[in-house]
């Protein structure tokens, strides 16, 4: 009955004799192929001793980079007293790919130059504010065109009026931020 089927069908398909010879022997090859990559398996060999300088210069490369981020991190974000957990001293690689710790001195007078750099936000011109983090042009001349319209400000936290400071910009500059009237 499947014999009967199977020339039936193909005989709808109207293939030649030549042709159902050909598309049998493909059939065929295409079983013997499966059937040997079941339970043929390729030899996979690992040799550990290869990989290990390859892993041991990603290892060392990786470990520069993070030095390098922690650096530009502390360049940016010096330490703060509020408690928040920042990057310790930074390390940078020298010439012959070594890492050694920066020299703290720099980080002091970044950190001393900012903490000085107390402006009065209510008689601050706008190259005063620009110089605050977080602080450009814009927003700057915004303070000043608010405090122009709508007289000085009597706190700090009235500065968050201005269209482009919210609470973590004001929470940025606030330390930096002095209020005489």
């Amino acid at each position: 009955m499947f014999k009967r089927n199977l020339f039936f069908w193909l005989d709808r398909l109207q293939i030649s004799p030549s042709e159902r010879i050909l598309i049998s022997f493909f059939f065929a090859v295409l079983v013997i192929l499966s059937t040997v990559r079941l339970y043929w398996q390729p030899a996979f060999v690992y040799n550990e001793e290869y990989y290990e300088p390859i892993e041991a210069e990603f290892k060392r490369l990786s470990l520069i980079r993070e030095h390098e981020e922690a650096a530009l991190l502390a360049q940016y974000y010096p330490p703060s007293d509020t408690g928040t957990k920042e990057p310790g001293v930074p390390l940078v690689p020298i010439k012959d790919n070594t890492v050694e710790p920066v020299a703290s001195s720099n980080q002091d007078s970044v950190v001393s130059r900012l903490a000085s750099l107390k402006v009065n936000i209510n008689t601050a011109t706008r190259e005063q504010l620009t110089q605050l983090p977080g602080i450009g042009p814009v927003i700057a001349d915004r303070i000043v065109a608010y405090r122009e319209k709508f007289g000085e400000f009597e706190i700090i936290e009235q500065v968050m009026q201005v269209r482009g400071i919210g609470p973590a910009r004001l929470k940025q500059i606030k330390p930096f931020l002095e209020l005489k009237i």
